[in-house]
């Protein structure tokens, strides 16, 4: 795992390699011990299709819950119905094109419900599954938006997701704002330095508070 204090990143994951790529986060909480997070690096183009074939008939419900929870599960999404929680990342560098992705972000809450309903994981109809937005790359925000909260922003510019993430969700609801300042060249173009096995880019800042109030969120959710 690559430290993000040490300013090293892992490179983009290549084209051939996207669904293979599995990255692991350990971070050391308050309460004792450590929280595991396993991160799989999967294909934005490749969610078109789960939404309309990955939801959970009573067949597909039933070979998912009959195996292991360690093994591979049956269908692409069907690991939905044995997690704890859920965090939603939305990219400031698309702000400008936040509009157009909220009807994404609406089926993305509404397949949760759909696949935690199935497993009678729902109270008075709604997800009870903590869930956590994260807005990432603030930094990349002009000024006049840098300075509104992370709730603030979704409300304002992805109303019909926010709308609907208050209908479907139980008051267990978070929203955090991440930013990366990190030395730019001509052309706005980061700054990198040559490690022992590939260039990098080295931060200036980060938004180190919202990343603790973030792993404190989790792992109040998580005991």
């Amino acid at each position: 795992m690559l430290s993000l204090k040490r300013g090293e990143f892992p490179v983009k994951t290549p084209e051939s390699d996207i669904n293979k790529v599995e990255m692991s986060l350990r971070q050391e909480v308050a309460t004792g011990g450590s929280i595991d997070i396993k991160l799989r690096d999967v294909a934005g183009e490749v969610y078109q299709d789960f939404y309309g074939h990955e939801l959970p008939s009573p067949v597909l419900l039933q070979r998912t819950l009959e195996r292991d929870k360690g093994d591979k599960p049956f269908g692409e999404m069907s690991f939905l119905i044995f997690c704890k929680m859920f965090v939603i990342l939305i990219d400031c560098q698309y702000f400008s094109d936040w509009s157009k992705i909220s009807y994404d972000n609406i089926r993305l809450i509404n397949t949760v419900k759909v696949w935690k309903g199935a497993n009678k994981e729902l109270d008075n109809g709604k997800i009870k599954t903590p869930i956590a937005v994260m807005l990432t790359k603030a930094d990349l925000l002009d000024e006049e938006y840098r300075k509104k909260s992370a709730e603030d922003l979704v409300k304002n510019h992805l109303s019909e997701f926010y709308q609907q993430l208050n209908a479907l969700v139980g008051t267990n609801k978070e929203f955090f704002k991440l930013h990366l300042n990190v030395q730019r060249a001509e052309g706005n173009k980061p700054v990198k330095t040559e490690t022992e096995n590939f260039a990098v880019e080295k931060p200036l800042s980060y938004s180190k508070d919202e990343y603790t109030r973030f792993i404190s969120w989790v792992d109040s959710n998580m005991t």
